[in-house]
């Protein structure tokens, strides 16, 4: 639950922004992926036109992955400087509140890095960002293939993610320890 205070004149909107959801972790419950939204009441009054007071949006819940796993990132030979070849494509992981907490930095290209990464719980983001806009493995062109994953230490792969993507990649996941939410 959530109450917003405050004051509309007619046709007038306000953008809410909502609390953090870890902080309301321990009271989401249900398992129907819907997100629902009623005005109780309108400044202080009972609203004259209730038909549109409810509102309710499917949605699909972010990925949850464990504390620690793996990142394997292969770069292809798109450059941005041929003299130092480095990459023109990099990566990096921001927490809820926009802050970097991981990143690639310059990468040299048709090179694989495995990089160990450990998170509290929480939300996070990965992004890839490719500055040649063909991402890191396109059928287009003669950049060869890259490719970027998460791998469960001494396990399988748990995230695989698509080459040709462009631009960049932002894949949003929830960071929870099995051991935290038995």
């Amino acid at each position: 639950t959530f109450i917003w205070n405050g004051s509309l004149e007619f046709l007038e909107k306000q953008e809410v922004t909502l609390p953090d959801p870890n902080s309301l972790w321990d009271n989401i419950d249900g398992t129907d992926n819907s997100f629902n939204v009623s005005i109780i009441s309108a400044n202080n009054l009972t609203d004259e036109y209730a038909f549109n007071n409810n509102m309710s949006s499917s949605f699909t819940p972010a990925p949850t992955y464990p504390s620690t796993f793996a990142l394997w990132f292969q770069t292809n030979s798109g450059v941005i400087n041929s003299l130092t070849q480095v990459s023109e494509s990099s990566w990096e992981f921001f927490d809820n509140d926009g802050n970097i907490l991981y990143s690639s930095g310059d990468l040299i290209s048709n090179t694989q890095y495995r990089d160990t990464l450990t998170f509290d719980n929480g939300c996070y983001i990965f992004k890839v960002t490719d500055t040649d806009d063909d991402g890191i493995d396109f059928w287009a062109n003669s950049d060869g293939s890259g490719m970027a994953r998460f791998r469960e230490i001494g396990a399988s792969w748990i995230k695989s993610f698509e080459g040709d993507f462009g631009r960049f990649i932002h894949h949003e996941s929830i960071i929870e320890d099995a051991i935290s939410h038995s």
